[in-house]
């Protein structure tokens, strides 16, 4: 089983406009081709926060609100919520637009913070943060874009969140802040 890239979950969650009301955790981690986390708490199903519980520690981001593109969300309470990052928003099922509807899959649109806090009023959850895997497996790098250097896409990985231990050094860190810069300044001529 190959794991999608946050990219392609985006695409396959995109194409969704119907779920199976309470199926939440099944159809996140379908979108991205995981295994099922299974009953990880024990207490009879494996549901949204087994999903949460199944992603190691060190790959959990609780209470962050700005997530990067194509990760995971996790909500709690009751059998809680899963969710993913997409431009505009969250893709969410149980949601149409920016209201609770049993059984619609739909984008709940904003900023991140925004779009997170509007599930949690519609639902009645909790935000618990975003992964970097989904259901204990890493999500792999998104597909390199035609015509980027090695440099320009350890960047763009940079900006979007993924940064691995490498770019904790000071020299490399302010490599990655020149190469972003010098990529903006191409895009806007």
């Amino acid at each position: 089983m190959s794991i999608r890239s946050g990219a392609e979950a985006i695409k396959v969650a995109c194409a969704q406009t119907r779920n199976t009301p309470g199926m939440c955790q099944a159809n996140v981690r379908s979108w991205f081709n995981a295994p099922a986390a299974g009953d990880v708490d024990h207490d009879g199903d494996a549901d949204a926060i087994d999903g949460w519980l199944s992603e190691p520690k060190w790959a959990r981001h609780p209470g962050d609100r700005n997530p990067p593109l194509g990760r995971p969300l996790s909500f709690g309470r009751k059998k809680g919520h899963r969710a993913l990052t997409v431009p505009g928003g969250v893709r969410s099922t149980d949601m149409s637009g920016n209201r609770y509807k049993a059984g619609v899959t739909s984008t709940v649109t904003g900023t991140m913070p925004a779009a997170i806090a509007q599930i949690e009023r519609s639902m009645g959850v909790e935000y618990l943060g975003w992964s970097e895997t989904i259901d204990g497996h890493p999500i792999p790098a998104d597909p390199k874009p035609k015509g980027t250097t090695v440099d320009e896409q350890a960047a763009l990985n940079f900006e979007s969140g993924k940064r691995p231990a490498l770019v904790k050094r000071p020299r490399v860190k302010t490599r990655m802040k020149q190469i972003i810069t010098r990529l903006r300044k191409g895009s806007e001529k």
